[in-house]
């Protein structure tokens, strides 16, 4: 049974290991290395952005978080004009650690209380 009623699924352990890889990035001037961890990372982010675990938690820190999540996936989606691609991919790495912490901390909220995010 799926924890999501969104079309994928939330792997969040995946997801924080993909952000720590990106934060640790070894070599940062390999474009297709940043490019290839940026495109997943952002799959990341518009998959917990649209996961009904977060979207229907009324704790006021999610709510912010995902203000700012969306904002990123729809101004930030690649670099700004002022910005590496390797700082973009920090930042990134970051708004989707914080959202995939918040997903697995709400998550284990409502298997605690009995609450079931599905329908």
């Amino acid at each position: 049974m799926k924890d999501e009623t969104t079309a994928f699924e939330v792997n969040v352990d995946a997801t924080i290991q993909r952000c720590g890889k990106a934060l640790d990035l070894v070599n940062p001037n390999d474009p297709t290395q940043v490019q290839a961890m940026v495109d997943a990372l952002l799959v990341d982010l518009s998959t917990l952005y649209t996961s009904d675990v977060l979207q229907r938690s009324t704790h006021p820190d999610v709510q912010d978080q995902m203000r700012r999540g969306g904002r990123f996936l729809l101004e930030n989606s690649s670099p700004r004009l002022t910005q590496s691609a390797h700082d973009h991919l920090r930042e990134l790495a970051w708004q989707v650690r914080c959202l995939a912490s918040m997903h697995r901390s709400e998550k284990d909220k409502a298997r605690t209380c009995g609450w079931s995010p599905t329908p």
